[in-house]
């Protein structure tokens, strides 16, 4: 998540006034995009406050608060501090020897119906109102011959993929749907694991902002909030919802 999880980790910790931070992200017509590299990138999960809405042309730059969290749109010419940063190699290494890992070959695969390729996962929107517990079971339904589960997105680039696949999924009413994922509150503790072990912290990049909160300390289990760019919120596990699949983790 690249600054965003830069400052979230460090929770901030210095003095601004007040002041937030630019990021290296504008808006090239109708794109936002990565200044250092020129990629573009979505208005939605997992970068922006789904909480911010656009009020203005003008508003072609992006910030991020000194306490972290997610970015917003800003007039570019309001005054705000810069966050930098530079490659950072290791000793002996060259540039230019530094190759991205290509994805394995079996993960290209095509997946079985009613599956279909999303990033590098399996993934099926399961269009019954199910509660948490059916919809884990009807996954398993799925794909008699693989092993199928709720969708786990522990793994940022993945969620990435997936937000932008449900954002291309309306509901019958055109309506971004809420779709039940493998997150829960097992122990009932307030922590939150994904089905392959992996803990869900609160904030960047999954939650929506003042999620997970337990509301009438009865939510537990985790869905996408379709409204909010498909963030993560806790909900009530018997509440039925669509679920999102996947085969494997």
């Amino acid at each position: 998540m690249r600054e965003v999880e830069v400052l979230e980790r460090r929770g901030g910790g210095q003095e601004t006034n007040g002041r937030s931070y630019w990021v290296g992200a504008d808006k090239d017509l109708e794109y936002w995009i990565w200044a250092d590299t020129s990629t573009p990138f979505p208005y939605g999960a997992p970068f922006w406050d789904p909480y911010e809405v656009i009020s203005s042309e003008d508003q072609q730059c992006a910030i991020i608060s000194s306490d972290g969290g997610y970015l917003k749109p800003k007039v570019c010419t309001e005054l705000n501090l810069p966050l930098c940063e530079a490659p950072l190699l290791k000793e002996g290494t060259d540039e230019e020897d530094i190759v991205e890992e290509e994805l394995p070959l079996d993960l290209r695969l095509l997946c079985p119906e009613p599956f279909e390729v999303v990033g590098d996962r399996c993934i099926y929107l399961n269009d019954n109102f199910l509660t948490w517990d059916q919809a884990r079971v009807s996954c398993d339904t799925l794909a008699p011959d693989h092993f199928s589960d709720l969708a786990v997105l522990s793994d940022c680039g993945v969620f990435s993929d997936v937000a932008r696949h449900m954002e291309a999924q309306l509901g019958e009413a055109g309506i971004p749907d809420w779709a039940w994922v493998g997150a829960r509150d097992f122990d009932e503790t307030g922590v939150y694991r994904w089905l392959n072990g992996d803990y869900s912290e609160p904030g960047v990049p999954f939650w929506c902002p003042g999620q997970p909160n337990h509301f009438e300390d009865n939510q537990r289990c985790v869905m996408l909030w379709g409204t909010h760019f498909f963030y993560g919120a806790d909900e009530d596990c018997d509440t039925v919802h669509k679920s999102l699949c996947e085969i494997g983790f």
